[in-house]
């Protein structure tokens, strides 16, 4: 399934240890960059590659231009926005409510344990947002060690519809949910490491763990780099304002490795670019979880793979 995704910037209100973002790049929370929202605007007026945008950071609804990205697009596109509930778009609740009606949106929203904002917060959050009738898709935690049986019973006794999503990436599990640890094992690799007592958000767990686990460990373990031609079905706008094919190649900012400049591409639908196009990458092995199931690998001298 083709997907078109916006990421205004990477900075967060957050810094979790096991975010996904920082499985390709240590450093992401370093990246200061924020998009210039106007030309993406402009870009994706020109450019309805697809009816659906996606929208997350970072922490995207910290991005100064959120609220006219919002404005100006949501009448084009049918909006998802991943947010963790904790900017200043939120402070005012009924503020924020009064003006989020106005907009046909869907709300992802995702509960950080151990961090800036406090779960019975969140919970009063999400219960306003829904009790205003706002879209809200998805209310998840990652289950990470931090996530405490305390926050586990508040969150499913809200009734807000909160699920579990297990995590992606390097780490130890400790039957608590998985820590991070620079020497564990790429997670998941068996269905015993997901809490599998409690509803999951994702049905998709079969690609990382049994038989494709391998494939999952040489695209995202970061055990060794290969240079391949790789193609997916995405295209990402960063927040340096280049267009990139993954995930990965978003959070490392590899502008070489990216189509180019939007201001360079405005005609980039017109030219009759599609998806699946492949480009030579330097970076398979340093691959990000969300992008497995939807690469295309072909190595030297053999076919074109799927992982």
């Amino acid at each position: 399934m083709s997907y078109l995704y916006y990421c205004p910037n990477l900075f967060c209100s957050m810094a979790c240890k096991w975010c996904i973002q920082e499985h390709p790049n240590e450093f992401v929370r370093a990246i200061k960059d924020k998009s210039n929202h106007k030309l993406v605007i402009e870009w994706l007026k020109k450019n309805r590659f697809l009816d659906t945008l996606a929208i997350a950071g970072g922490e995207a609804t910290l991005h100064p231009g959120f609220k006219e990205i919002i404005e100006e697009l949501s009448s084009l596109y049918k909006i998802t926005v991943t947010t963790n509930l904790f900017s200043g778009l939120y402070k005012d609740m009924p503020g924020f409510i009064e003006w989020a009606k106005k907009f046909s949106v869907r709300w992802n929203t995702s509960y950080h344990p151990a961090q800036n904002l406090s779960v019975d917060v969140f919970i009063e959050r999400v219960k306003a947002m829904k009790a205003a009738d706002l879209n809200i898709d998805q209310v998840a935690s990652v289950d990470s060690h931090e996530l405490s049986n305390d926050y586990i019973r508040k969150l499913l006794t809200a009734n807000i519809g909160w699920t579990l999503q297990y995590n992606t990436g390097v780490g130890v599990n400790t039957g608590q949910g998985i820590r991070p640890d620079p020497n564990g094992e790429l997670k998941p690799r068996t269905q015993g490491d997901i809490r599998t007592y409690l509803p999951l958000a994702w049905n998709d767990w079969q690609k990382y763990v049994g038989a494709n686990y391998s494939k999952y460990h040489e695209a995202c373990g970061k055990v060794s780099l290969q240079t391949v031609q790789c193609a997916t079905d995405r295209i990402i706008i960063g927040p340096d304002d280049h267009i990139y094919t993954c995930h990965s190649l978003t959070y490392m900012q590899r502008k070489d490795l990216s189509l180019g400049h939007i201001s360079t591409l405005m005609d980039l639908k017109e030219r009759g670019y599609k998806f699946w196009t492949p480009i030579k990458c330097d970076q398979f092995g340093r691959c990000d979880p969300c992008d497995v199931g939807c690469m295309k690998i072909k190595k030297d001298n053999c076919d074109w793979e799927s992982y």
